[in-house]
């Protein structure tokens, strides 16, 4: 990956038209999406409201075995998930909440 850590990706996967993901999926319209992390050795899909995927893509390239219900990994799971929670707060909409104040400035 050339010098990149890791990259991170979001889908929103609702099918505004016909609700197809929704009704094959038993999912409400906003639970239809997923957020990915992937470094060097894993990929952590982690969905709104299913079950998280986990897959070793240095050991399984064509991610075939999920590796998040494994109690071997549970540690995984949960570091890649706090990665995850902690890139999202990062990254996350702040139109109100990051505005900048010049506290010198002020007082």
């Amino acid at each position: 990956m050339n010098g990149i850590r890791e990259v991170h990706w979001e889908l929103d996967f609702r099918d505004v038209v016909n609700r197809k993901s929704e009704k094959e999926l038993s999912l409400n319209f906003h639970d239809c999406s997923f957020a990915v992390i992937r470094d060097k050795h894993y990929k952590y899909i982690h969905f709104t409201a299913l079950p998280p995927l986990l897959f070793d893509i240095e050991n399984d390239p064509y991610e075939l075995k999920n590796l998040s219900t494994d109690t071997t990994y549970t540690k995984t799971v949960a570091e890649y998930a706090k990665k995850m929670i902690s890139w999202r707060m990062s990254h996350a909409e702040r139109t109100l909440t990051g505005i900048l104040f010049d506290y010198e400035r002020s007082t």
